[in-house]
Order: structure tokens, then sequence, then C-alpha cells
């Protein structure tokens, strides 16, 4: 598991919620926390914490994240790597990577 300062994703890494992360839903937005960072994620990124569950991939968050918003294969990718790469920068989410 990876957790901290993110390489670049790939689409085939595994994305996952921390057990320790607390959530909370507050005037209808998703609110994460874990120690003292406190995050109130968008819409786009309530869709993909609520999808990560251990299981679906980078690439499968971003086809969930392509169809619902009708976003290019990319555009989806790009917007996936970069919410993922928010959450492990701040302990948020950890990774099981594809590779070695």
């Amino acid at each position: 598991m990876r957790v901290g300062t993110p390489a670049p994703l790939a689409p085939d890494d595994v994305p996952a919620r921390r057990l320790d992360t607390r959530i909370r839903r507050m005037d209808g937005s998703l609110v994460l926390a874990f120690g003292e960072t406190v995050v109130q994620l968008s819409e786009s990124g309530a869709l993909l914490y609520e999808h990560m569950d251990g299981r679906r991939t980078v690439g499968m968050l971003a086809a969930v994240l392509a169809e619902t918003y009708e976003l290019s294969e990319q555009e989806a990718l790009t917007d996936t790597g970069e919410f993922l790469g928010y959450l492990l920068e701040n302990s948020l989410a950890e990774v099981r990577t594809s590779g070695p």
C-alpha cells in the first residue's frame, strides 16, 4: 500500500478509502477528516470517493466520472488522477499499485 506523496497513478492502480478517515454528510456535502485535515468534497469528488471500494481501479473510477459528466476518457483520467493525488497527499486514501 502507498500513502503520502504519490507517484503518478496508473489506470490499473486500485485506490481505497482509509479506514481511519472520518466521513460526514454536512449540508448535502461529503466531508472527510483525518487528524487535523478536514476536506469538503465537490460533487464529482464525492462521486469518486463513494466508488472507491478497494476493488475498482483508477481507470474504472475515471469511467464512472466520464459517464456521469460526459467527459472524454483522457479528461476523466486526468481529473481522477488529480483528485486521488490530493487524497493521497493528505493521507485520506491509500493505493495498491499495479507494478512490482
